[in-house]
């Protein structure tokens, strides 16, 4: 008997956040709500981005840091 192995899911691409909206929608007949719901979206997106960004520049510093206190060590 074999088994299946499922594949891997593709990566999830950066503005998978829109994916509920039509990508061909003109701007301009959105309501006041789908403008604040597309807002939203998008701003909660962008700061997980920015703090992943901070996120590994620390982790990377620190990491850096400890190899330098490793190296300065008799």
């Amino acid at each position: 008997m074999e088994i299946a192995m499922s594949r891997p899911k593709p990566p999830t691409p950066a503005n998978d956040h829109l994916a509920a909206f039509g990508k061909t929608d003109d701007l301009d007949r959105l309501t006041d709500a789908e403008i604040q719901a597309r807002l939203e979206s998008s701003g909660e997106a962008l700061m997980r981005e920015i703090n992943l960004r901070i996120l590994r520049l620390r982790e990377q510093t620190l990491a850096r840091l400890a190899g330098e206190a490793d190296k300065a060590r008799p």
